[in-house]
């Protein structure tokens, strides 16, 4: 652990996710190696070490081969050090991830020296158990590898003020052992079959007890800890009947892209990621909710029947998740062109220009 000596301390640390600050790195130029120095003073630190990385990576502005996490731990039960899974990875821009952890105690008299005063830091997470405002739902199906790394990124949320549904089509891997793990964070679970990803958001936005609604996917994360709060404060202002934000489009092939909302295309295509959008819980039932006969353009939809209702529709400038390019929605089929015509006609029996755009646009996509 004497890499520790030749770390450089932040003027200020961060709190990147619950009781976990980074507190310094240091970067080997040779092999191009950060590492990174965190302490934690409370066993709830193993709630953010699928996310964190995700989340501090922008603090780099250099290219990272690899990078090490040392989690100095402060009256905290030791965690085997591991490799972090290829999977965990998607988010970032470093594919190689080693956590490594190390009991304060346990430290040289002389780090224990360097390291006291971060000791005694007090998280700024919000302890308050108000009202709640949002009901956020995630609804999955054998993805409980994935999901995890989903339920961190909400449950590292500086907010207090919602409540997090996980709707559970019965899956037959190991949900119910990822969900044991996060048993002391107040998540409200869902097993219920159902008929499609539609169906279950409907199902999970039944047991909502929170004034606005949210949808986020169990293979996306919320793109930093200040998501949820940001929303609040914009929903306390009283000034739409929903908001949304730009999302970042996460490609395979490590591409990414910020897609904004735009109404003005809605004549033409979905125009607001539903992971983005927050609705009065009211407004979502009196609409329909999601459309259960459609199985892959359902969210644009009901953005179609929120515009015809005169909804008033308010954009965030934030980005509000990493969007895993890949699912349903982002493949190419035959479906998909049959439902973009049918929320074209939705929008308006002589939409022509919508047609043709949407034909256009898929065999662009389907044959070149």
């Amino acid at each position: 652990m004497n890499i520790i000596d030749r770390i450089d301390f932040l003027l200020s640390e961060k709190e990147i996710t619950r009781n976990n600050w980074i507190i310094g790195s240091f970067f080997e130029e040779t092999e191009k190696k950060m590492y990174e120095l965190h302490i934690c003073n409370d066993d709830v630190y193993t709630a953010g070490l699928l996310i964190d990385d995700t989340w501090s990576q922008y603090l780099y502005d250099k290219p990272i081969n690899e990078k090490e996490d040392i989690y100095v731990l402060v009256d905290c039960q030791k965690t085997d050090d591991f490799i972090l899974p290829e999977e965990y990875c998607y988010f970032l821009d470093i594919k190689r991830v080693i956590k490594k952890f190390v009991l304060y105690d346990e430290l040289a008299k002389g780090i224990q020296d360097k390291l006291k005063p971060y000791c005694g830091l007090k998280s700024e997470f919000s302890l308050d158990k108000g009202k709640c405002v949002l009901s956020l739902v995630t609804t999955v199906f054998n993805n409980a590898f994935l999901l995890e790394q989903t339920i961190q990124s909400v449950i590292n949320q500086r907010s207090c003020l919602f409540e997090y549904i996980i709707k559970d089509a019965c899956s037959t891997d190991n949900f119910k052992e990822v969900i044991k793990k996060y048993k002391n964070f107040g998540i409200i679970t869902v097993e219920k079959k159902d008929n499609g990803i539609y169906d279950g958001m409907n199902q999970g936005f039944e047991v909502a007890s929170g004034d606005y609604i949210q949808i986020l996917n169990s293979d996306d994360v919320f793109y930093n800890s200040e998501v949820i709060s940001t929303y609040i404060a914009e929903i306390k202002k009283e000034k739409a009947d929903a908001y949304c934000s730009d999302i970042l489009l996460c490609f395979p092939n490590g591409n990414r892209m910020i897609r904004k909302p735009d109404l003005k295309k809605l004549r033409y295509r979905s125009c607001i990621n539903h992971t983005s959008l927050v609705l009065k819980k009211l407004d979502y039932f009196r609409l329909g909710g999601f459309d259960k006969k459609l199985k892959i353009a359902a969210d644009g939809e009901l953005t179609i029947k929120m515009v015809k209702a005169g909804l008033t529709i308010s954009r965030i400038p934030i980005i509000c998740v990493n969007f895993r390019m890949g699912g349903a929605s982002s493949s190419i089929s035959w479906n998909q062109l049959k439902e973009g015509l049918i929320c074209r006609y939705r929008y308006s029996f002589m939409n022509f220009d919508g047609y043709l755009y949407t034909l256009l646009h898929f065999i662009k996509q389907r044959f070149f």
